[in-house]
């Protein structure tokens, strides 16, 4: 009798584009992020916005080189995808650097840190670090390990074609999945339409979290980082600068007084300390 009334209430799994995570709320979870892991495991996650299970089974061998950057394999319901890395490399470098079992291929990529690198962290265990992080991190939007999922979808649904994103996120070719991304992303057709007469120019949409690739080495560094992790060029012009000048100091004091070289070196060696103690802030070690 009252199939015809009509109702405004929302569905309980209804995706609203204001909750989406986006680079700025990602941004900010790394900051909050106290450990190599930790941070490495939130890059990733948002990289590859792959499922939690997907996410959870990978091994420390499933990350591979390629020519820039990384790769990463993973195995899903419509079988095994390879995913370049490019945002999360850096944090990947860093915790595989210090990984308990780094030598071993199969141990678990996401190990617990309480002295068992073979003991892999659960799904719980997941989600209630990303809502502590969360917490620290002051972003208020929705935290569980599928909100990456929804949100990285959401971000490159203005990117990628349809197909595309089939092949990325691990979807059979044809799939509607991605149809709800479009709609959510707001992508707008009135613009894709002015481009192709000339109304729009192409704006370049650089990602806030890319790397920064040392122009000496070719390592992939953070994007805040100053120094390169390999080969310790600054990254930074003003840092090369600073330390160019401090440099240029000591060239002229050596020259000026070889006699007292020994005290001129300890002079130099403390002025470069709190060169860098300045420069690095909490994150210098000595």
């Amino acid at each position: 009798m009252v199939e015809w009334i009509k109702t405004t209430r929302k569905k309980k799994n209804e995706k609203l584009p204001e909750k989406m995570l986006g680079e700025d709320d990602v941004e900010k979870l790394l900051d909050a992020s106290r450990n190599p892991r930790d941070r490495a495991l939130i890059s990733l996650m948002w990289e590859t916005g792959a499922r939690p299970g997907e996410y959870l089974d990978l091994e420390v061998g499933d990350i591979e080189d390629r020519a820039k950057g990384k790769k990463v394999l993973i195995e899903g319901k419509t079988g095994m995808r390879r995913l370049p890395l490019v945002s999360s490399v850096p944090h990947l470098n860093a915790w595989l650097s210090q990984h308990p079992a780094n030598g071993d291929p199969r141990a678990p990529l996401w190990c617990r840190l309480d002295g068992h690198p073979y003991k892999r962290i659960d799904y719980d265990y997941f989600r209630k670090l990303l809502r502590e992080v969360a917490e620290r991190a002051g972003v208020e939007k929705p935290m569980y390990p599928y909100q990456f999922r929804h949100s990285r979808a959401t971000y490159l649904a203005n990117h990628l074609t349809e197909a595309q994103m089939c092949e990325y996120f691990g979807w059979v070719q044809g799939s509607d999945r991605p149809a709800t991304y479009v709609h959510l992303s707001g992508r707008d057709i009135d613009v894709t339409y002015n481009k192709i007469h000339g109304l729009e120019k192409e704006e370049k949409d650089e990602a806030k979290l890319s790397p920064i690739e040392c122009p000496r080495c070719d390592e992939m560094n953070d994007r805040g980082a100053k120094f390169c992790s390999r080969c310790g060029l600054p990254m930074d012009s003003n840092v090369a600068e600073r330390l160019q000048e401090d440099e240029e100091i000591a060239e002229e004091l050596y020259t000026e007084d070889a006699e007292a070289e020994g005290s001129i070196r300890k002079l130099v060696e403390k002025m470069v300390e709190r060169r860098l103690k300045e420069i690095l802030g909490k994150d210098y070690r000595p």
